[in-house]
């Protein structure tokens, strides 16, 4: 899938999910849904996926973390992003 295709079916579910639901739950139930709506189309989604960061010698399993992986692109809030922080074009 192209980033334009992602983007479209991930906006889609994000649209169909508010309206069925409308606002004011918490953003975990609205995570639940859109990665049910992303995998009924076979799209390829990871929540909450830990980036190990290094400082010096220290690794640090959990320094970052991104709220879902869609086909290669992590999604904050709805608001896609590749690369906007260094260790998610490193570590993903």
């Amino acid at each position: 899938m192209t980033e334009e295709d992602i983007g479209h079916a991930v906006i889609g579910a994000a649209m169909k999910i508010h309206t069925a639901l409308g606002p004011g739950l918490l953003e975990s139930a609205y995570e639940t849904c859109l990665i049910y709506e992303l995998e009924k189309q076979r799209i390829g989604i990871r929540s909450q996926v830990s980036i190990p960061i290094r400082y010096e010698e220290l690794r640090i399993e959990n320094g970052y973390r991104l709220d879902l992986l869609v086909g290669g692109w992590s999604w904050s809030n709805l608001r896609r992003s590749r690369g906007s922080c260094p260790y998610i074009a490193d570590n993903c």
